[in-house]
């Protein structure tokens, strides 16, 4: 037996106005095998999808079903995919992330000091010699 969700698409799909073949090749191309599609199309004709139970529609016996109820549901299904979608909001992407000042600050600093002490290891002595007398 065809896979329960297979018949429930195909039923849906052929309610709201697909035909068999466009929707059985939809599920093919989804990925489902050829000859499951095919089992559940052969349900669907034989009339086993009717067991099925379906969400949207109310099971009548077919002389008690309304004509102008179904034609109306027909209609309404229609008018729903024929709607627009509402435009997608414009998404800005995320800033690069920035180098932390912290981290900027502190080599900063650490290159001064590395500065002074080069310049203290070449001119430190004469200049001692300078401000002290000696």
């Amino acid at each position: 037996m065809a896979r329960e969700e297979l018949v429930m698409g195909l039923s849906n799909a052929m309610a709201r106005g697909d035909s068999l073949e466009g929707a059985m090749n939809s599920f093919i191309s989804a990925g489902y095998s050829k000859e499951e599609v095919e089992e559940a199309s052969k349900q669907i004709n034989m009339g086993v999808s009717q067991s099925v139970p379906s969400k949207r529609t109310p099971s009548f016996p077919p002389q008690q079903a309304p004509a102008n109820e179904s034609m109306q549901q027909t209609a309404e299904l229609k008018s729903q995919q024929t709607q627009p979608l509402p435009p997608t909001p414009f998404i800005e992407p995320k800033p690069k992330r920035r180098f932390p000042r912290w981290l900027l600050i502190s080599l900063i600093i650490l290159g001064g000091v590395i500065v002074i002490l080069i310049l203290f290891m070449f001119l430190g002595q004469p200049l001692l010699d300078m401000m002290f007398g000696g």
